[in-house]
């Protein structure tokens, strides 16, 4: 990643608690992209498996 090689570099030049601050940042943006990501998803997969069972209620469900 590009992103974390700017971090790297950064931090040899002795900046270190603003890009610490950057990566801690990062860091929690890609954990909340990522549980985000899966809550989606189990709402698609309840939405298939669990209303599918019936195609109309899927209809509903996807109005």
């Amino acid at each position: 990643m590009f992103c974390h090689s700017w971090i790297i570099r950064r931090t040899k030049g002795g900046e270190t608690k603003s890009t610490l601050r950057v990566f801690r940042l990062q860091n929690y943006l890609f954990l909340n992209r990522l549980v985000l990501l899966l809550a989606i998803f189990n709402y698609v997969l309840y939405i298939y498996y669990i209303k599918g069972r019936d195609g109309a209620e899927l209809r509903v469900g996807l109005k």
